[in-house]
């Protein structure tokens, strides 16, 4: 030590080094850690680990199945839809409830009318981008049954070999927006 005070450069190093050793003591923040989710049916994408996903079609041999049976959907919560109570009450901003609704069959989609919605984008219609591809991000109001007002939605739709995959994030002002987007952009289908 007594050599280094004469020493401009080694008092540099010693200080440097002193200080890098006292970084590695202090706590870095949390990081949030994905799953990467995948089912039989050759659909896959990566959610916050910490949420509860429920997939509708895993049960089922084939996706045409899935579709036939109003099983092809999958849907992600950042919350324990059990805990939650009645599944009709409005989700809080803190939360997010996510539905993945896909289809395949030609005859039950009226892909015109996708395509028109997509084309005019009702509120707003943001190209977003899924594994290279156009998708859509489109935000508009609809009438809730259950209650008689209106609801907007935050959607984003995607058409790809054959799939029609429709991204809904609920409510549409989340907190985690960008934790819904990030899963959207994370999607892949193989297909089937």
């Amino acid at each position: 030590m007594e050599n280094m005070k004469n020493t401009p450069a080694k008092t540099i190093l010693f200080f440097t080094v002193a200080m890098l050793a006292s970084c590695a003591t202090l706590p870095t923040p949390e990081v949030a850690r994905t799953s990467v989710y995948r089912n039989r049916h050759d659909i896959q994408f990566e959610y916050p680990s910490t949420w509860i996903l429920e997939d509708m079609s895993k049960k089922y041999g084939s996706f045409a199945e899935a579709e036939m049976e109003g099983a092809s959907y999958i849907q992600v919560y950042s919350y324990d839809p059990i805990q939650a109570g009645n599944p009709t009450e409005a989700v809080s901003p803190s939360q997010i409830k996510i539905a993945i609704i896909l289809s395949k069959r030609q005859d039950g989609l009226d892909y015109p009318k996708v395509l028109a919605r997509i084309a005019d984008g009702r509120s707003e219609n943001v190209v977003f981008r899924i594994n290279g591809k156009d998708a859509y991000e489109l935000r508009y109001r609809v009438m809730n049954e259950e209650t008689g007002g209106t609801l907007d939605i935050l959607s984003i739709e995607y058409l790809d070999q054959g799939l029609y995959a429709r991204f809904i994030c609920y409510p549409s002002n989340s907190m985690h927006v960008r934790a819904f987007e990030a899963l959207v952009k994370s999607f892949r289908y193989k297909g089937e």
